[in-house]
């Protein structure tokens, strides 16, 4: 049984794809009733988790746009249009926000039940709108910035602080006109990191994406030469995988004499499904994992009570709905744990490992 689906087909990949102001975009039919509305709804990525901030909703009666083979849609900061074959569609339905900051802005693109408004699919993709009219530099505000620089009411701020420093850390070692494979990089969000450098980066993952030069299926090797990359990123990549020896193996495969790795990979951590989450590796499971490597060196981002305050601002996210109270309470989450849970000399859980090694 298949479902509709909204198919975006980029004509650039990449940083200036955040700045085209069209993309093509198909509609794959599904089984059962045909959509009621197409809708874009648009967001600030930095906040996009609040539908307080809100750039502005366009919907679109199925019906008008049912008999296209190609759809035309134009973001940009005077709004959202859609065009079939050159003529432009009418929307039914417009909702404009407030927002009206220069920045990285989500674009979701849904397709919606008549009557009650159901979602039956939703992509999304990024876009950088500059309304003070200034040239915007898309490493500045490039998608993902909260994992690059977390924010303090971010249940895992110390998680992604830890593991975007060492990122940085790696990027800043590696050798002039080295290439960087982000392997599973997904929309790159530490892009940024590497961009500036004499360096090239390359993004892989299993899905087509804005940001991603190198498609594969799942688990197979990447179709690159053997002994071609001088670095390897695997950001939060393992657990989503189901053979992570395989992952690995082709990581040894594609890294020089001498070439090194980094990987982040969490261990006390919330079941997180992108789209499925199969495992947690302990400390000797990741040497037998790494065993082809050497200079194998792991680290944990936390010790046992810092581990603790992070599950726990998990909890606090999920099950407190007022914003102020749980924004508030995980801040002091994060303070408590830099300050006396930083005392802990119990190491014998973290939320996150931080591997790297060389070939």
């Amino acid at each position: 049984m298949s479902e509709w689906k909204i198919i975006t087909e980029f004509a650039v990949k990449g940083a200036r794809s955040l700045t085209e102001a069209d993309l093509n975009i198909r509609i794959s039919p599904g089984d059962g009733p045909a959509p009621g509305f197409f809708t874009v709804d648009i967001y600030p990525e930095i906040d996009a988790r609040y539908p307080s901030r809100h750039l502005g909703t366009w919907q679109f009666p199925f019906d008008d746009i049912a008999d296209c083979d190609n759809l035309v849609l134009s973001v940009d900061t005077d709004g959202v249009r859609l065009a079939c074959a050159g003529a432009e569609r009418t929307p039914c339905n417009v909702i404009n926000g407030k927002l009206r900051e220069d920045g990285s802005y989500v674009v979701y693109l849904v397709l919606m039940k008549a009557g009650n408004y159901e979602k039956m699919y939703e992509t999304s993709y990024h876009r950088l709108l500059s309304f003070s009219g200034k040239e915007l530099a898309p490493e500045e505000h490039w998608p993902g910035i909260m994992r690059r620089s977390p924010q303090t009411w971010q249940q895992e701020y110390w998680m992604m602080t830890v593991l975007a420093d060492a990122i940085r850390e790696f990027a800043d070692r590696l050798p002039p006109g080295a290439l960087v494979l982000d392997y599973g990089g997904g929309d790159a969000p530490y892009y940024p990191l590497f961009a500036g450098k004499d360096l090239t980066y390359t993004n892989a993952d299993i899905y087509e994406g804005q940001f991603v030069d190198i498609v594969s299926e799942d688990d197979t090797p990447l179709p690159m030469d053997d002994e071609s990359c001088d670095a390897v990123l695997l950001s939060h990549i393992l657990e989503h995988t189901r053979h992570p020896y395989k992952v690995v193996d082709d990581v040894h495969r594609l890294l020089k004499k001498g070439g090194r790795m980094l990987a982040g990979i969490p261990f006390a951590w919330e079941n997180h499904t992108r789209p499925y989450d199969y495992w947690r590796l302990g400390l000797d499971g990741l040497h037998n994992l790494f065993a082809e490597f050497r200079n194998v060196e792991i680290r944990n981002d936390s010790n046992s009570a810092q581990a603790l305050i992070m599950l726990k601002n998990g909890l606090t996210y999920r099950s407190v709905k007022n914003k102020l109270i749980r924004n508030a309470l995980i801040r002091w989450g994060n303070f408590r744990y830099k300050t006396t849970a930083a005392r802990c000399k119990d190491r014998e859980l973290t939320c996150n490992w931080i591997v790297t090694a060389q070939k």
